[in-house]
């Protein structure tokens, strides 16, 4: 039996690549074709809270059993202390809007379009502006991969992509030159 070391974990990218898709209209318009858009602003905060944000202590459903120090401190250092303290307001942030969400709502696995969800649209955004130097870019390359799926692109292999290429390093920036 071989054991595979698991690979590291770009927990900046992750994190700018979901904001950018976030506050993407375009993005999250695209993907209403596929999925109620209420039902996938549920599930984008599924994977906020359980993918996503490493030092939160919550999940979506529930307190984190399997809660990581390392794991934890490996997402820190991916980020400027500054830059931690934007994401720890907008997870506080996002867990009231959570919170404020009806039991019924929540239920039927549904964040409805309200100004509950509009607003949190709008603060991604934000963060995305103060953890990324060209967010317009990045959204702008999320919805070209978007744009190729419409022409026949498999989902799985356009989802794979846009998170690879979802990465904060621009042309010319970076040892890839």
């Amino acid at each position: 039996m071989s054991h595979k070391t698991p690979l590291p974990v770009d927990h900046r990218e992750r994190v700018t690549s979901f904001l950018a898709l976030l506050s993407s209209d375009r993005s999250r318009e695209f993907l209403a074709r596929f999925i109620d858009p209420q039902h996938l602003a549920f599930e984008l905060c599924r994977v906020w809270f359980d993918e996503l944000y490493v030092p939160g202590i919550a999940y979506f459903h529930g307190l984190k059993g399997d809660y990581s120090e390392v794991a934890a401190r490996a997402f820190r250092d991916a980020f400027e202390n500054d830059e931690l303290s934007a994401l720890e307001r907008f997870h506080r942030f996002f867990e009231l809007r959570v919170d404020m969400l009806r039991n019924q709502a929540r239920e039927a696995g549904r964040f409805p379009n309200t100004d509950l969800w509009r607003n949190l649209v709008k603060d991604a955004g934000y963060l995305l502006e103060d953890l990324d130097p060209k967010p317009a870019e990045l959204r702008r390359r999320l919805e070209e991969h978007f744009e190729t799926f419409e022409q026949g692109e498999d989902l799985g292999r356009l989802l794979l992509g846009a998170a690879a290429s979802g990465s904060t390093k621009h042309e010319g920036e970076g040892p890839d030159k």
